[in-house]
């Protein structure tokens, strides 16, 4: 079981994964809508712009954790119908505000979030966080065995020249 994922975690998760100022980008939605956001609102839009998979949104909506695999595997089809009532809620009126922003048509569907294009979207129109990828690092970490032989180390370090060993 996860720790709980509260909602200042989840804009704070939302902007990473967007760079997306989230306050500009609420703002303006509030601006459209004519009134704050509700508490649903928000945290879909939150889960939406985390690109989070449509079963992992309902999980994490109703128990304010993330899931494991086996949970999601073990909850198909809860998720599945629970995925698909957090949707129809969101384009009540969430979706209809991003639209608007994003400039749509209503007839026009929104730009789809899991692959990215809702937020490339949202970002021509909202402030963006300035992040230097000038030297961004990944990092991987290759679960085995506790001791690694040299040679396959070396043979790590020829196609992977930066890699370190802890």
């Amino acid at each position: 079981m996860g720790s709980s994922i509260s909602i200042e975690k989840l804009r704070k998760l939302a902007e990473e994964n967007s760079a997306i100022n989230i306050d500009d980008l609420i703002n303006k939605i509030q601006y459209i809508k004519h009134d704050n956001l509700t508490k649903f609102e928000e945290k879909y839009l939150c889960l939406i712009l985390c690109q989070f998979s449509a079963d992992e949104i309902a999980f994490i909506y109703d128990k304010n954790r993330m899931p494991t695999r086996r949970e999601i595997a073990q909850n198909k089809e809860y998720l599945k119908k629970r995925s698909g009532a957090l949707r129809a809620d969101a384009s009540k009126g969430l979706n209809t505000y991003l639209k608007e922003l994003i400039g749509l048509d209503d007839d026009t569907p929104l730009p789809q979030f899991k692959n990215g294009k809702l937020i490339k979207e949202l970002r021509k129109v909202c402030k963006t966080n300035d992040v230097d990828n000038s030297n961004d690092e990944i990092r991987i970490v290759i679960k085995g065995a506790k001791k690694i032989s040299q040679d396959m180390k070396d043979l790590l370090v020829k196609v992977i020249s930066s890699i370190e060993f802890e």
